[in-house]
């Protein structure tokens, strides 16, 4: 589909992709975008305990008074 899109032939794609990659590893664009990815994933999880405890703090301050 992206071949046809750019008026290119398909075996030309795989050319390139080949050229542009280290023998099928990850180029450091990719690995970058996973890291992003990975760490994305990670601070919204660290965002949601972050709520909890807040949430927790407060519900105990209350229990104080």
């Amino acid at each position: 589909i992206i071949a046809s899109e750019l008026g290119v032939p398909e075996s030309a794609l795989y050319r390139w992709r080949k050229l542009y990659t280290e023998d099928g590893k990850q180029t450091p664009l990719a690995s970058l975008e996973a890291e992003n990815r990975a760490l994305k994933r990670e601070n919204a999880e660290l965002a949601l305990e972050r709520d909890m405890l807040k949430k927790a703090a407060a519900y105990f301050a209350s229990l104080q008074k």
